[in-house]
Parts: structure tokens; C-alpha cells; sequence
């Protein structure tokens, strides 16, 4: 025989399990979502490679190399003129662009220099052959080592796979051209004393 008090355990235990049920299904009880990131999958924007007419990759300092790509589909290195590396290198870096996805939104956006974007790493400049013209700020590393830090034309920042990233950025490489961190680059009005 079940006691009086298995009983009541019971009872309460039914009535909390159709609360529940009910709350969520009017929509009172949803998980709790995270303050400052949210994972989706939408696209960076919405780029054809072939489309892209010239595209062009800076670091601090002022070292750049600028790709242009030619009537007959073929990329060569504008900027600096002594440089011609293999054209499908540049055109399978280059692609990685057009499949860029957001891997996490920041719903609170950090200190841009806590991120990196306060002074990017890289800067990328596309340019369509519609004339249209994209910036691309590459800031750091995530805490993970998972994604970068990008903001696109001055918009909001968010996370994107490093692996898509990387490519596009190693074409300095090619160059012999590394990036100063962002923690030790030097303002016009800094000195430095030995």
C-alpha cells in the first residue's frame, strides 16, 4: 500500500510537471539566451568571386599588396610591381571571401581594443567590378583561437572561422610581410627612448 505521503509527493509533483508544460507552451518559460554572443550561420555578404575586380590587403605601417584581376580572369599583383605570385593562389584566397559565414554575432560589443579592431591587424579592400567597394577590419583572435574579429564597411563586429580567414591574410606571406600587433604599434606622437 502507497502511504499518505508518497501520495501527496506525487500530487505535487504532477501539478508542477503541468505547470511547466503549460508555461512552455505559451511561451512563458524560454531558455535564457547569453548576453554577448549569439551563434548563427548567416553569410558575411552575399559576394560572387567573380565579381571581385581588385582586392587589396593592408597592415599598419603602410605595407599593402594590391591584386587586380584582368580581362582574361587571371590575377596579377598591382602593387608592389615585382611581385607575381601564382595566380591561383590568389584566386583560391580570394574565394574564401565569398563563403565567409558570421559564426557568432556580438550581442554586446566589447572594447574595440579588446578585440582588435581599435587598430586592425589587416585591412581588406575589395572592389566589385560594379564599382561597389567593401573595408574588411581583421582584428584578433577570439580567447578560443577559433574566428577573428571582422567589421565590414563600419558595422557592428562579429566573429568569423579562422580557417575561411587565414588564406586571404597569409597572401602577405607571400610578401615576407608580417603584421605589428595592435599592442605595439606606435602613434605618431609616441617616442621611444632606448
Amino acid at each position: 500500500m502507497i502511504r499518505r505521503s508518497t501520495w501527496i509527493v506525487l500530487i505535487v509533483f504532477a501539478v508542477m510537471l503541468a505547470a511547466v508544460l503549460y508555461f512552455q507552451k505559451v511561451g512563458l518559460l524560454e531558455p535564457a539566451a547569453d548576453s554577448t554572443i549569439s551563434p548563427t550561420e548567416a553569410a558575411v555578404f552575399g559576394l560572387d568571386t567573380g565579381n571581385i575586380a581588385q582586392a587589396q590587403i593592408e597592415i599598419p605601417g603602410g605595407d599593402r599588396v594590391v591584386f587586380i584581376l584582368d580581362q582574361e580572369g587571371t590575377w596579377s599583383a598591382s602593387e608592389p610591381s615585382d611581385f607575381q605570385p601564382d595566380p591561383d593562389t590568389i584566386n583560391s584566397a580570394l574565394g574564401q571571401i565569398s563563403t565567409w559565414t558570421i559564426q557568432t554575432e556580438l550581442n554586446i560589443v566589447p572594447p574595440m581594443e579588446a578585440i582588435g579592431l581599435s587598430s586592425p591587424a589587416y585591412v581588406l579592400i575589395i572592389q566589385m567590378d560594379t564599382g561597389q567597394q567593401h573595408t574588411i577590419q581583421v582584428g584578433s583572435l577570439n580567447p578560443a583561437q577559433t574566428g577573428y574579429y571582422l567589421r565590414v564597411d563600419g558595422g557592428s563586429p562579429f566573429l568569423v572561422n579562422r580557417y575561411s580567414v587565414e588564406p586571404v591574410v597569409e597572401l602577405l606571406d607571400l610578401l615576407h610581410i608580417t603584421p605589428t600587433p595592435p599592442s605595439e604599434i606606435l602613434t605618431p606622437d609616441a617616442t621611444v627612448t632606448p
